[in-house]
């Protein structure tokens, strides 16, 4: 019986240093392609490959070696933050198990990034009379094609366009600025589901001041910003930690971050 037992551990640690290095392998090569979207298509394909326990691993061992400042994992954070494709294909149940089995690890850096916080009360969406002034003037195929519009003034006014398929096509704008999405993802109040729509875009999402614009708006849903903040800076995150205006488990969990980070830079 306890050869048997030894056996299993030794079977366990050497899946799991395959698995680490056959994933060291994949964003090795998949950083070597300057394409957010193909990094994305890269990790998620192998994320699809694993079982709930190889990916509770997986995202365990990435999350870790990032937050000890392995370059390679940071740059690859943006490509797997977004995993709604993988919910989508695995279903629920299965992610249920990766949490379940991430807590009986111990892994709560997977337990943060993955698994869904008790539901959010959205703040009251109090906005201005005139904030909507186009999607009452005009029709929402009209904003549509406005959205490619190239003069300043008209993108200015679609800015905070209720309707996330006018912000969707505003976003693929040429003409677009980075100083005009942080305007969108800053916005407060906001729809949450204009701030996911910001979220998924590939042009835009990896702009760390994108990024950080989303995590400090308390209109973003939770499992976005949970998603977001092991990409944020140390001070960002202590920043995100003393925001009163963010929930108390966002705030917790930027807390426990900052506090890993001056750990492990303190033994280095």
């Amino acid at each position: 019986m306890a050869d048997r037992k030894t056996k299993n551990i030794t079977r366990s640690a050497d899946n799991r240093k395959r698995l680490r290095h056959n994933l060291e392998q994949r964003i090795t090569y998949a950083l070597k392609i300057q394409d957010g979207d193909i990094h994305k298509r890269i990790m998620l394909e192998k994320f699809s490959q694993l079982t709930a326990e190889e990916l509770s691993e997986a995202l365990h061992f990435i999350l870790h070696e990032a937050a000890r400042g392995r370059k390679d994992f940071q740059n690859i954070l943006p490509a797997i933050s977004d995993l709604d494709p993988l919910v989508a294909d695995k279903g629920y149940d299965f992610i249920s198990q990766v949490c379940y089995l991430a807590s009986l690890s111990g892994y709560e850096n997977v337990t943060r990034f993955l698994c869904r916080p008790r539901r959010q009360q959205v703040p009251k969406l109090d906005f201005p009379a005139d904030s909507d002034q186009l999607a009452h003037e005009m029709t929402l195929g009209e904003r549509k094609a406005l959205a490619m519009s190239p003069a300043r003034a008209t993108l200015d006014r679609l800015l905070f366009d209720p309707e996330p398929m006018v912000i969707e096509k505003l976003l693929k704008n040429p003409r677009l600025t980075l100083e005009m999405v942080v305007r969108i993802a800053a916005r407060r109040p906001n729809r949450p589901s204009i701030l996911r729509t910001v979220f998924h875009s590939s042009r835009w999402s990896p702009q760390y001041e994108v990024k950080l614009a989303l995590a400090r708006n308390p209109y973003t849903s939770p499992e976005i910003t949970f998603r977001l903040l092991p990409a944020l800076h140390s001070q960002d995150l202590r920043d995100v930690a003393a925001d009163t205006s963010l929930m108390p488990e966002i705030r917790d969990a930027a807390r426990k971050m900052s506090i890993e980070r001056k750990d492990h830079e303190s033994k280095h």
